[in-house]
This record gives structure tokens, sequence and C-alpha cells, in this order.
């Protein structure tokens, strides 16, 4: 004859071991898809070379330049500025010129366009401080 009490132990001991088993699989499932979900830190962003690319120098007689400038001390501070200038001699040295400021643009910029042109479709930005301009990183 079975002692109960035996029995009762060995479906307490049989229960626990299951019990066991699911906590590790699911702990181990739920690691692994907070890894699958964690965002990867690629860098920061190249926000002149962004300028230059999205606003690039046009026109024949004329030099234009595309440059990033804090326009304000913040996270969203930042803009790309086109200047497009004329050159023309002065009349006097023979390598005198003057420039002439012939187009001015200001563009705001957004910054998980800056991390997709420099890291690809997938990446975005995120700024660690809405205060400080330089606090942006990208992630994929």
């Amino acid at each position: 004859m079975v002692d109960p009490v035996s029995r009762h132990s060995s479906a307490a001991r049989l229960a626990l071991r299951i019990v066991l088993v699911l906590l590790i699989w699911f702990g181990t499932f739920a690691s692994t898809v907070e890894q699958a979900n964690a965002a990867t830190r690629v860098g920061g962003p190249d926000i002149e070379g962004y300028c230059e690319s999205k606003y690039p120098a046009h026109g024949n007689n004329d030099m234009s330049m595309a440059k990033s400038s804090l326009k304000y001390h913040a996270a969203d501070g930042w803009r790309c500025y086109q200047v497009a200038v004329e050159s023309y001699p002065s009349g006097g040295w023979p390598y005198t010129s003057y420039e002439r400021v012939m187009d001015y643009s200001e563009y705001r910029i957004d910054m998980n366009d800056v991390c997709r042109h420099q890291y690809g479709a997938r990446a975005w930005a995120s700024a660690s401080s809405s205060s400080n301009p330089y606090s942006w990183f990208c992630y994929v």
C-alpha cells in the first residue's frame, strides 16, 4: 500500500518541477523578445552632411552652400541654411572680388530624417535632453 503523504509529496514535487520549467522557459522567451525589441544606438547624426546633401549647390554663376547651425540652444534648435552668393571682380587687384548674397533660406531639420539618410530606412533619432542640442543619437 502507498503512503498517502508520499503520494502528495511526489505530486507536489512534480508540480513544482513543472512550474520551475515553465518559469525558466517563459523567462528565456521574455528575455529573447526584450533583446529583439531593444534599439541599438548606431551613432550621432551627421547634420552638416545631411544639410549639404538635402540642399545642394545650384545655379550657374553663383556659388551656393548649405550649412547647419543652431538657431537657439535646444534639441530642436538645429537648422539647415542655404546661402547663394555671387562673386564679381572689384576692379582693383586682379585677384580681389566681392561677394553678394543672392539667396538665403532657412530649413527646420527633422532628426529622424537625418538618421534615416545616414543609417537607412529603419533608423530613428532620440535626444536625451530637450535643452541640449548635442544630445541626439541615431538608433536602429
